[in-house]
């Protein structure tokens, strides 16, 4: 699968993006609530999961998954 999960910091995720997007080239954050028994506790996270998959499935762009959060978070 060709998104990369980040670990990054906010401000170096927003530097990495910039460094790789170029006027031809978009690159992406996908933001989805954190992972609860291997799935997102977002009904809506979980939704477009499967279009996010499908959109991004050749590898062309440059995208990077963030986790943001727990439920009670």
């Amino acid at each position: 699968m060709p998104l990369k999960i980040s670990s990054e910091s906010p401000s170096e995720l927003e530097a990495s993006l910039k460094a790789t997007a170029t006027t031809s080239r978009v690159a992406f954050a996908i933001l989805y609530a954190s992972l609860s028994n291997g799935k997102s506790w977002c009904g809506d996270c979980r939704d477009a999961e499967s279009f996010v998959n499908s959109k991004f499935a050749s590898g062309e762009d440059v995208v990077k998954v963030v986790y943001a959060g727990q439920r009670d978070e």
